[in-house]
C-alpha cells in the first residue's frame, strides 16, 4: 500500500470519528444532506468520507477495498453495509483504520 493511500484511509476515519450518519453521504449540523465536499458537512457515511478525502485513482483504489470487505461480507457495495441498520461508527472508523494499516 502506498503512502498516499494509507494516509487517506487515516484521514477519512478521522472525518468518521468526528461525525458519522446512514442513509446520506453527509449531512450538516442541522442534520440536512449537504454534499460530502460542502464546508457545511459535519458527519459522513464511509463513501461520502472517501470522497472528500480522495479523487480520482485514489479514490478508486479506496472504494475497490472497501468493496471487497463489503462483498466478503455479504453486503453487494460499501454503502450497504455502512447503512446497516446493527452497523456502528466505530466499526466503519476501525475498518478504514484496518485498510490503513494493510
Amino acid at each position: 500500500m502506498t503512502e498516499e493511500l494509507r494516509k487517506a484511509f487515516l484521514d477519512a476515519a478521522a472525518l468518521v470519528r468526528k461525525g458519522w450518519v446512514q442513509g446520506m453521504f453527509a449531512q450538516d449540523a442541522e442534520k440536512m444532506l449537504v454534499p460530502s465536499l460542502s464546508d457545511r458537512a459535519c458527519a459522513w457515511c464511509i463513501s461520502g468520507a472517501l470522497n472528500r478525502v480522495a479523487s480520482g485513482e485514489l479514490r478508486g483504489e479506496m472504494e475497490r477495498l472497501c468493496s471487497e470487505v463489503a462483498l466478503a461480507s455479504g453486503y453487494e457495495h460499501i454503502i450497504h453495509w455502512n447503512d446497516d441498520p446493527e452497523r456502528t461508527q466505530s466499526e466503519v472508523v476501525a475498518l478504514l483504520e484496518r485498510l490503513a494499516a494493510a
